[in-house]
């Protein structure tokens, strides 16, 4: 998981990785419905049930992928008329960022390792004796 702190657009204050992709799911809904979510917006009988919908699947997605790997997904133009966080479609791109994501983050395992081995003294050769000690 990020720890990455988000301010909502709706309530004011922080909130979790899963309230804003809830948040980014329910603005997507209303622009294509024409409409502008109020504040607290959560709260309205119409758009109670469609966020705790959402929250609960943002909180299994979290579960699986990385919240980078997410929001690329969600950026990208064949997702434009993608309305819910379970759609076979968006799981699939978001899969394919998380390898990509995975990919990246094994590669600067390596380049780190590679520089300890580097940067790692020899060790002394010579023979701990009283001669060594006089030099």
């Amino acid at each position: 998981m990020s720890k990455k702190i988000y301010q909502s657009a709706y309530s004011g204050g922080k909130i979790t990785d899963a309230q804003y992709l809830t948040e980014i799911m329910c603005e997507t809904i209303a622009k294509n419905q024409n409409k502008d979510l109020p504040r607290a917006f959560w709260l309205l009988p119409e758009w109670n049930k469609t966020y705790r919908q959402h929250i609960s699947a943002a909180n299994t997605i979290l579960k699986l992928y990385d919240l980078e790997a997410i929001l690329n997904a969600l950026k990208d133009k064949s997702c434009g008329k993608v309305f819910s966080l379970r759609s076979p479609v968006l799981l699939k791109l978001i899969e394919k960022y998380q390898k990509d994501i995975t990919l990246k983050k094994q590669q600067t395992k390596q380049i780190t390792n590679i520089q300890d081995i580097i940067n790692t003294p020899r060790p002394s050769i010579s023979k701990k004796n009283i001669l060594s000690r006089l030099k």
